[in-house]
């Protein structure tokens, strides 16, 4: 039976690299030969990719201050 880390691992793993497949395959819109865009459009794109790595991380982070309270009385 599949434990909770190795869930999180497998899963992890597998979607990270659905994600860098996907932004490597943003990356090739960059090619002026192609494709024709403009400054705001590439500023606006990899600001929400930005917002949402951000988004994601402080997730992490308030999962990570859950489950290590601060206040102890024993110390």
């Amino acid at each position: 039976m599949e434990s909770k880390h190795q869930k999180f691992r497998r899963l992890a793993e597998a979607r990270t690299n659905k994600a860098i497949s996907a932004i490597r395959s943003l990356s090739k819109l960059s090619n002026k030969n192609h494709y024709d865009y403009s400054d705001d459009e590439i500023k606006k794109i990899f600001a929400v990719l930005k917002r949402e790595i951000s988004d994601a991380q402080t997730l992490y982070s308030a999962s990570l201050a859950r489950t290590n309270p601060k206040f102890n009385l024993d110390k």
